[in-house]
């Protein structure tokens, strides 16, 4: 968590090593992985590997529970339904106990202090407050927790719940990312830096999603292009758990003998060879297009599509207002590119951050699956407008009759939790 994790030194119990050991690993995986369920699925592992059962864990946890640590792991238990069923009231409790403890607490108490705030910051259980959540994160800055400092470069990131700020953003991922803090080496693309340097830099610390991202940058054409890097990527991205569908794709389009040549696929080389600037435009947006759709997967969020477009940025020297001017040019006869678009309304690149253009793009424009389903998003957590469950679920329907089948799960999740509701 911060630079200094251990906790005080303790006379443990077989028992309690267990788990202590385990809050020390979950401790160091969130800084290789923004995905929650991916990170659960390793915690399931983790266990299994230890020859327990997450019962047995959890049983373990209940009886140890009056100490700090062991009441996060009970908090995060509830939260995933590992060994109980999923309970995230139950979880929020377990949570503020360990985060309110005075003294003693230690890594335990911020881990905590950060499950709090990600509550409020998504709205799980209680009312969706980005305020009070970035209040948290720059708390546990503050206090020289990493997590904390990633936290809230994001938020000054994205705008949430504090200023739009990227180049402090920028600032804080940078001065983590010196020290060799893979979360901070992977968020850095997402800034405004199209440097894809930080993404390997990320990876070769650890980092479970910068593969997928890495994959990407190889499978592009021009310069990059190298379907043997970008093989080995995404099969990385795969081990990690974090996108089979990519590397699906990737088998689907590629013949096992291209994996022995680097130049460009038959696709292409059949393609008019022209120099004229609007038909080579006109082609990088259709790639970009195929790939930013291919990148939405159930663990997606907003920063890994705005993190393909930067990858696609960097990869073809292209600046941030003439790929909003070429997107805006494009969307009239394509619309299908409107959800791109939308996108850098939402983040500000190459225009000013406009929620009413963000929603005007997103509105189902062309009927296409991401658009509908970014809209579910925005209308379930209230980003540019009102929060509005009864919204979210009509475009999340909406948007797996267009075929987006891959968030299906969000939809269940909202159903499951909105159980105050009338439909």
């Amino acid at each position: 968590m911060s630079n200094t994790t251990t906790e005080q030194t303790l006379t443990l119990s077989k028992e309690e090593t267990i788990l202590h050991d385990l809050l020390t690993y979950y401790s160091k995986i969130i800084y290789l992985c923004s995905i929650d369920k991916v990170i659960a699925y390793r915690i399931k592992k983790w266990i299994t590997a230890k020859n327990e059962t997450p019962v047995g864990i959890y049983e373990l946890a209940r009886q140890k529970r009056l100490r700090t640590g062991y009441a996060f792991l009970l908090g995060y238990f509830c939260e995933h339904g590992i060994g109980i069923g999923r309970n995230l009231a139950t979880a929020f409790y377990w949570y503020k106990f360990a985060a309110d403890q005075k003294s003693g607490g230690g890594m335990s108490t911020q881990l905590g202090k950060y499950k709090i705030g990600m509550f409020h910051k998504d709205g799980l259980q209680i009312s969706r407050d980005t305020v009070k959540a970035a209040e948290i994160f720059q708390e546990l800055s503050d206090e020289g927790c990493d997590i904390g400092t990633i936290e809230i470069a994001k938020c000054h990131m994205w705008g949430y719940g504090t200023t739009f700020d990227p180049d402090l953003a920028n600032d804080l991922l940078s001065k983590l990312a010196e020290k060799g803090n893979a979360a901070a080496q992977y968020h850095l693309l997402s800034v405004g830096s199209n440097d894809i340097s930080t993404c390997f830099a990320a990876a070769r610390n650890g980092h479970w999603e910068a593969p997928l991202i890495i994959g990407d940058y190889y499978y592009q054409d021009d310069l990059s292009k190298n379907l043997v890097k970008a093989f080995y990527w995404y099969r990385k991205s795969a081990e990690n758990g974090i996108s089979l569908l990519s590397l699906a794709q990737f088998y689907a389009k590629v013949s096992i003998k291209d994996l022995n040549i680097n130049d460009t696929d038959i696709q292409n080389n059949h393609e008019e060879h022209s120099d004229d600037n609007e038909k080579k435009r006109l082609n990088l947006l259709e790639q970009l297009y195929k790939k930013f759709i291919s990148v939405i997967d159930p663990g997606a969020e907003d920063q890994h599509l705005l993190q393909c477009i930067r990858v696609h940025q960097s990869t073809h020297r292209i600046s941030d207002p003439e790929l909003f001017d070429t997107l805006h040019t494009a969307v009239s006869s394509t619309p299908k590119y409107a959800c791109m678009l939308a996108l850098l309304y939402q983040y500000g690149v190459g225009t000013k951050r406009d929620s009413y253009q963000m929603y005007n793009y997103y509105n189902a424009r062309g009927g296409i699956a991401v658009s509908q389903y970014n809209l579910a998003r925005f209308y379930r957590y209230g980003v540019g407008f009102n929060r509005d469950l009864h919204e979210a679920i009509k475009w999340y329907r909406r948007s797996m009759v267009q075929g987006g089948v891959f968030w299906m799960m969000e939809l269940d999740e909202l159903l499951q939790n909105a159980v105050d509701m009338e439909f």
